[in-house]
């Protein structure tokens, strides 16, 4: 055994019961005073846990403000940390790796959780000890009266679905959101050891970039871990004007589009792991040089399009479901494009690696 493989099981080993709530925060100094005060309120008298703010690469004196907005006598000690490379998905990895328990708490630094979130989050894990993730319901809180095609896009925001109960949604692609996620630290360690790393970094500043909360999940399902909803995790997300306008709505299926490609590694092997494979993606899955199939097949689907590509040329057409599918196929065009030398190594990478 290497020297890596030693020390991260010696701190697997180190990890004891409790919740590590992890806030990622990019320039979240105006944000994360209502977060924080939110957190303070949890009613876990008994429980072991900790906050840990990842200060990443911020500008505005994120972490001091956290330190500040933190009470001295509180039992949940506060830790600030600092990451210097941005982006979400480096953020989460060094929140990861200063986390003292086993249980590991994602928190946006606009999101606002229930008073029981923490006490949750260890109960839904005992009760599921073969969940590798567990996340909640997430509703929203709009600054202003959110625009007449909000219901209609919610999981656009990451709002994803909800359940009148407790639900294995492991098969349900898509709905692991970020935002409120609980990560076993057993199940990143799985995961680590088998050769995972990130390929999507993230939102990086203000620039949205990639999606790593559905790589994450993916490869957990890869690993054989489930995923698991609980209805008991309840958090808000904050939403401001600026990100309830159709342009911003446009940028995040841009988003989609781009980080699509860089997940088509880890939808293949899973479709060859578990054998469901439909003819059509069985037949790309077997041809030997798959970049130009894949480019071949998301241009056809922008195809299908013409009228939406030369009205939204022209108008921002607001509200149209179908502006939002083109714009996402558009940018998976261009992300193919940008990923031709690398496409082929990655599907070939993600099938070699020992999953299960």
């Amino acid at each position: 055994m290497n020297s890596n493989r030693q020390s991260a099981a010696e701190k697997r080993s180190a990890r004891t019961g409790g919740v590590s709530v992890v806030v990622c925060s990019y320039n979240g100094a105006l944000r994360l005073p209502r977060v924080l005060d939110h957190l303070a309120r949890q009613q876990a008298p008994d429980l072991n846990w900790e906050v840990i703010v990842v200060d990443n690469a911020s500008t505005d004196g994120t972490g001091e403000i956290a330190r500040r907005c933190w009470p001295e006598c509180h039992p949940a000690p506060l830790r600030v940390v600092s990451e210097p490379r941005q982006g979400l998905a480096f953020a989460k990895q060094r929140g990861i790796a200063e986390a003292r328990y086993e249980l590991i708490g994602f928190i946006d630094d606009d999101s606002w959780v229930d008073s029981g979130w923490v006490g949750a989050a260890m109960q839904a894990c005992v009760e599921h000890p073969q969940a590798g993730a567990i996340r909640g319901v997430i509703e929203v809180e709009c600054e202003n009266a959110p625009p007449r095609w909000f219901a209609s896009q919610r999981g656009w925001f990451g709002v994803c679905p909800e359940f009148m109960q407790a639900a294995d949604i492991t098969e349900m692609p898509g709905v692991l959101c970020g935002d409120g996620m609980v990560l076993r630290a057993a199940a990143w360690q799985d995961l680590v050891s088998r050769g995972f790393q990130f390929t999507q970094t993230g939102n990086q500043g203000g620039v949205m970039n990639g999606s790593e909360d559905e790589e994450l999940s993916l490869a957990l399902r890869l690993a054989g871990w489930r995923l698991w909803y609980d209805p008991r995790l309840r958090l808000k997300q904050f939403l401001p004007p600026d990100k309830l306008c159709w342009e911003h709505l446009r940028r995040r299926a841009r988003n989609a589009g781009v980080s699509s490609v860089g997940l088509d590694a880890y939808y293949a092997a899973l479709r060859r792991l578990e054998r469901r494979r439909p003819a059509a993606a069985a037949l790309i899955d077997a041809l030997p040089a798959q970049w130009l199939w894949r480019a071949l097949w998301s241009l056809k689907d922008l195809m299908r399009r013409p009228l939406t590509l030369m009205l939204m040329a022209f108008s921002g057409m607001e509200g149209n479901d179908q502006v939002l599918a083109a714009e996402s196929a558009l940018s998976r065009v261009g992300g193919l494009l940008k990923a031709r030398g690398a496409y082929d190594l990655q599907l070939r990478r993600a099938r070699r690696m020992c999953w299960r």
